[in-house]
């Protein structure tokens, strides 16, 4: 019976090796897409400077603003798909990492 015990132990400490590898690398990868995708939340920098600039040139001159040259200029804002796909990579990161830790917290109670 001891024999088949440690046999088991022995098996399941090295399923837990492999997992915690497998969501090392996992979350290591998802990481690196969630920095690139995280990118698209912001808005883009050169529309806000153009329409910030306008808008200071504008009243500096003393003209009226025009509406249609300031919304050419507004700021878009972010759109619901890239909302969702941050929140997918986020989630799917944050899954990877319960994961890991309850492989850590498995292979601590084998020992």
């Amino acid at each position: 019976v001891r024999t088949y015990d440690e046999g088991n132990i022995r098996g399941v400490k090295e399923d837990m090796e492999t997992l915690l590898t497998f969501a090392g690398l996992f979350s290591a990868a998802l990481t690196a897409f969630t920095v690139e995708s995280a990118k698209q939340l912001q808005p883009d920098a050169e529309n806000a400077t153009v329409f910030l600039l306008t808008t200071i040139a504008l009243h500096l001159n003393g003209s009226s603003v025009e509406r249609e040259l300031m919304n050419q200029f507004r700021p878009s804002p972010v759109s619901s798909t890239s909302k969702h796909v941050n929140g997918l990579w986020l989630s799917s990161l944050f899954l990877s990492l319960v994961t890991a830790s309850l492989a850590m917290l498995a292979k601590q109670w084998l020992r």
